[in-house]
């Protein structure tokens, strides 16, 4: 393991696969056709969406989606296959159905729930109840009487980083304008006019520019997320746009990552994140140095064609986009 001391951020439906795999006598071996069959089924389930045959066959042959599941042997495949399904429960009106799939997805990989206020929009009551049953009684035994399954998302939310330039920008701006040190010293104001209260103590290892940065980014994500979920109906297209959001908002972008936006720029044939999808195995050369590949370098060839086509989509015209992905 790479980090021993760190507790797992696995929720309990990925944690069960590994078990399995544990058991299973050859882990590697089955872990590894586990994550092959969940990539073919992606590549049939994109083909059962209008327009799919096309995002299937792309999805089949790009080659992040090839190596990144059966060849790395990364979970994400599974979470994803569980998400098309459940998207197309959805459009076929089997609301509860639909809430278990999603439960799961979200429960392989944390990533699918940035979705949740879309599918609530369209899944209503049904999709909710589905939702929190399954949800709930895999948690439930997921945790056990240990620890909750989320006992690590702290440390990953408060500590890891990389691959991501709109954090590291942020971050700056925060210290920069001694954000930290401005707020530090309103709250000891605030605090010595009133009654001491242990909370009040717990406060105090906040004020940095790191956990300033993430919690301004976290706000910029929900506020995101829920003019995605109000102005976009298409659930479809809403899972693509709140997951590519999630994405770009966090501190650290594995290349595996992009995996959970793939299926979702191959049916909307978006340039720009098929053009990230492609690039980020760059991003190995951040943890394995290269005399050829410095840092800056490398960022600057994922995000600035990825930011010049992602202003390019933006800036289309609804009626000319929906001509481009039709022709």
């Amino acid at each position: 393991m790479s980090y021993p001391e760190a507790r797992t951020i696995y929720p309990p439906a990925a944690e069960f696969l590994f078990k399995l795999g544990a058991v299973s006598g050859s882990p590697e071996l089955f872990l590894k056709a586990a994550f092959g069959a969940a990539d073919l089924s992606v590549v049939w389930l994109l083909g059962r969406f209008p327009g799919g045959e096309f995002a299937s066959a792309l999805y089949a042959a790009f080659p992040l989606a090839v190596i990144e599941s059966a060849s790395m042997g990364h979970v994400d495949s599974v979470g994803i296959a569980l998400l098309l399904a459940s998207l197309l429960f959805l459009r076929r009106r089997s609301r509860a159905l639909s809430g278990v799939a999603a439960a799961l997805s979200v429960l392989v990989k944390y990533v699918s729930g940035a979705a949740i206020l879309p599918w609530l929009r369209r899944g209503k009551l049904a999709f909710l109840a589905g939702f929190l049953l399954a949800g709930g009684l895999l948690w439930r035994a997921g945790q056990g009487s240990g620890p909750s399954p989320a006992s690590g998302m702290a440390n990953f939310a408060t500590r890891w980083e990389g691959n991501s330039v709109l954090y590291p920008a942020v971050r700056r701006a925060v210290a920069e304008l001694r954000l930290p040190e401005r707020a530090k010293g309103l709250y000891a104001e605030w605090k010595s006019r009133r009654p001491q209260r242990p909370w009040m103590e717990r406060v105090w290892p906040y004020f940095y520019a790191e956990f300033f940065a993430r919690a301004a980014l976290a706000l910029a994500l929900a506020a995101g997320l829920i003019a995605i979920a109000l102005r976009i109906p298409d659930p479809v297209r809403a899972t693509g746009a709140s997951i590519g959001l999630l994405l770009l908002v966090s501190p650290v972008l594995h290349p595996w990552y992009l995996l959970w936006v793939l299926p979702f720029a191959a049916l909307s044939r978006s340039a720009p994140f098929l053009y990230l999808s492609a690039a980020v195995p760059l991003a190995y050369g951040l943890l394995y140095r290269t005399p050829f590949l410095s840092s800056p370098v490398i960022l600057l060839l994922e995000y600035v064609p990825f930011s010049a086509l992602l202003v390019r989509e933006m800036f289309l015209s609804p009626s000319r986009s929906r001509r481009e992905i039709a022709g």
